[in-house]
This record gives structure tokens, C-alpha cells and sequence, in this order.
């Protein structure tokens, strides 16, 4: 993005990022992002040049007019009011961060609509409440974690990612998605 390029800008958004004066930093907790300090400002840099405006528009209006979240097309198809449509057998996994302003962990009210047999919600402060939750190999849940103190960005970089969120998603990986699949379509058959 051309403005992100002037040297003012760019520095005034790299202070705005390291800051979270008056909780307005929508991205990260500063407090958990201690390393480098350039890296969130090039993340929105680049981000901004590859997201949409409506499609920004559109994520906004899913957050905050608790209609769920609805296509910008003529359509008007909502994802959410259609989530009992989703595969029961495929396992579901959500990450929140309870200070995430742009995927507010409110949004869990939506998980009771899946299809899903087990439902759960677990509240994760420290890497020893990570250790404590029992991953199921159960394909039929739908699974909720809500890392506390995260913003949007530290689930993905930063201490909650490293200490919290990366081990949770590994054991989810191995335990419940390790030794699942579809069962095998049959094939054809070919006429020779």
C-alpha cells in the first residue's frame, strides 16, 4: 500500500501496533509480542495490499451486526444460519482470542448450530491448561479453545502462539485428525 511506504505513516503505524493505548490495537496484545516489532507493521502492510476492501467490509459486518456471516453478493447466502449442513463426521476446531475484536469469541454461539455430536468450549490462560484438554479422535465434535488475553495476530505469532496455540493445534493434528480420512469413493468403471 502506497501510504505504508511514506516514512511518517509507516512509523506511526509501527507505534500504533507496539501500543495498545486505550485497547485500540485490534490486532495484537503488545504484552505478548516482545520480539520483533517491525513484523506486525509489515504483516498489515501486506495484508492491506491483499485483502479486498469488500471483503474487509464484509468480515466487519459479520462481526458486528450478529447476523452471522452472509455473502456480499445478491445472494445474500448466510454461512452461519447453514452450519447444520456441514459434515457431522468432519471434526471442527476454533480458535478465539478473548480480546479478538475482529473474530470476537462471542462467535462460538454459532457452534451450537453444527451438526456435530460432542460440543465444548475450553477457556486456555496458561501452556498447563493446553496440557489439560483431552483432544478426542472423535470425527463427530466441534471444539472450541478460547486462548485468554489473545488478540487476533497472537494466535497466529508471538509467546500465546508459541507456548499455547501452536502445541494445542499439533496435538489436534495428531490426535484427532492423525488417523482420519474419507472412506474411498469407489471408482468407475472404465469401458475399454
Amino acid at each position: 500500500m502506497f501510504l505504508m511506504q511514506m516514512p511518517f505513516i509507516s512509523d506511526m503505524t509501527q507505534f500504533v501496533l507496539n501500543q495498545d493505548i486505550g485497547d485500540l490495537n485490534i490486532l495484537t496484545n503488545p504484552a505478548h509480542q516482545k520480539g520483533n516489532k517491525v513484523f506486525t507493521k509489515l504483516y498489515v502492510e501486506k495484508a492491506l495490499e491483499s485483502v479486498p476492501l469488500g471483503l474487509g467490509f464484509q468480515f466487519l459486518k459479520a462481526i458486528y451486526n450478529g447476523e452471522g456471516f452472509k455473502r456480499m453478493d445478491r445472494t445474500r447466502f448466510n454461512y452461519s444460519a447453514n452450519l447444520n449442513y456441514f459434515p457431522k463426521d468432519i471434526p471442527v476446531f476454533h480458535f478465539w482470542g478473548s480480546k479478538d475484536p475482529l473474530a470476537h469469541p462471542d462467535n462460538v454461539q454459532y457452534s451450537k448450530y453444527y451438526p456435530h455430536g460432542t460440543k465444548k468450549i475450553f477457556h486456555i490462560e496458561t501452556p498447563e491448561d493446553a496440557k489439560k484438554v483431552d483432544i478426542s479422535s472423535k470425527q463427530s465434535q466441534v471444539i472450541d479453545f478460547i486462548i485468554e488475553g489473545a488478540n487476533h495476530l497472537d494466535l497466529l505469532y508471538g509467546k500465546l502462539a508459541e507456548e499455547i496455540v501452536l502445541p494445542l493445534l499439533m496435538r489436534v493434528i495428531n490426535e484427532a485428525w492423525g488417523d482420519w480420512s474419507y472412506e474411498p469413493e469407489p471408482s468407475p468403471d472404465v469401458a475399454d
